[in-house]
């Protein structure tokens, strides 16, 4: 009988290692300002649901934002990723808002066309000309308008002074727009200035005036209002405008009234002997009736009639003269 060699019992499964203790795990990365720059879009929603409105706050990814503010140093993101102009620019912009109004801006600029420089002493007459036609500069100074529609009262435009402007403004390559407004601000003033001067005779007639009907109110009594009117025909029937400034601060300078007077008075109509009253069919006297014939018509001298009236009342003056008549 064969004898078994006695088995070992199984012996019991070797147990693991133990496994090493774990790493600590790593603190995670901080965002670097790179990547995306605007938040990720919000899953689309539910066909039947109403979009919901924008905010326009948080446009840009939270990482570089909070609440639209931009947080420190967001825009180093641009540096990193060559857009170094952008990047300056973002630098200067505090929100959201202010940065995305300087791009629009910015946008509207694209496609216009940049005015070249300024061209120097020795730029040749093509810089020159693109130059003048990018600014809105005429090609001669004749392009350039200068008078305005409007011209106030009492203000002469000078068409020679506007053609030396023209030269001017042209020589220095000043555009057309530019050269009216300017002309426009010459007018304004000189109109002011002519305001001022007009205001400041008219004070000055308003003095003499006063001071005139004082004196001749004392020298004259109940007749100076009458001899004051008289006085005016009188100078007016001698082809002054009575309405002009200077001739109303004469009439209104009392020395001038009283020599204006005088020569009234001495030349005062009064019936001659031998005379005949038809002679006298105008007011004033001989003198001033020829002259009045004179002015109303410039042809008198083709009338026979008019130069005979005109001889006779000579002749009545020359008369008159010779009496010494008052």
């Amino acid at each position: 009988m064969t004898t078994e060699a006695p088995t070992a019992p199984p012996s019991a499964p070797a147990a693991d290692p133990a496994p090493a203790p774990a790493a600590p795990a790593a603190p995670p990365a901080a965002a670097a300002p790179s990547g995306s720059f605007l938040g990720d879009s919000p899953a689309p929603p539910a066909p039947s649901s109403a979009p919901p409105a924008p905010d326009p706050r948080n446009f840009f990814d939270p990482r570089f934002q909070d609440g639209g503010k931009f947080k420190e140093g967001w825009a180093e993101g641009l540096k990193a990723k060559g857009l170094e102009r952008l990047a300056n620019k973002a630098v200067l912009a505090k929100d959201e808002g202010t940065f995305l109004r300087s791009l629009d801006e910015a946008l509207g600029m694209v496609g216009k066309k940049a005015i070249p420089g300024y061209p120097g002493p020795d730029a040749d007459e093509a810089t020159v000309m693109d130059f003048r036609r990018a600014a809105g500069v005429p090609d001669e100074p004749a392009g350039y308008d200068l008078k305005p529609a409007d011209i106030p009262p009492g203000v002469l435009f000078d068409e020679n002074a506007a053609g030396e402007f023209a030269q001017v403004m042209h020589r220095h390559h000043i555009p057309a727009a530019a050269a009216k407004e300017l002309a426009a601000i010459h007018i304004r003033q000189a109109a002011a200035q002519n305001n001022h001067a007009t205001e400041t005779f008219e004070s000055t007639i308003n003095t003499l005036a006063e001071k005139s009907a004082e004196i001749f109110g004392k020298e004259w009594g109940e007749e100076a209002a009458a001899r004051q009117q008289a006085n005016k025909d009188f100078v007016k029937m001698r082809g002054f405008d009575t309405k002009d400034p200077l001739i109303r601060a004469a009439l209104s300078h009392p020395e001038i009234v009283r020599v204006i007077d005088e020569a009234r008075r001495a030349l005062r109509e009064a019936p001659l002997p031998g005379v005949p009253n038809e002679v006298f069919t105008g007011s004033g006297s001989p003198r001033q009736q020829a002259f009045a014939i004179m002015q109303s018509d410039k042809n008198w001298k083709k009338d026979p009639a008019k130069v005979s009236k005109i001889q006779q009342l000579h002749a009545l003056e020359a008369v008159a003269a010779k009496n010494g008549k008052k």
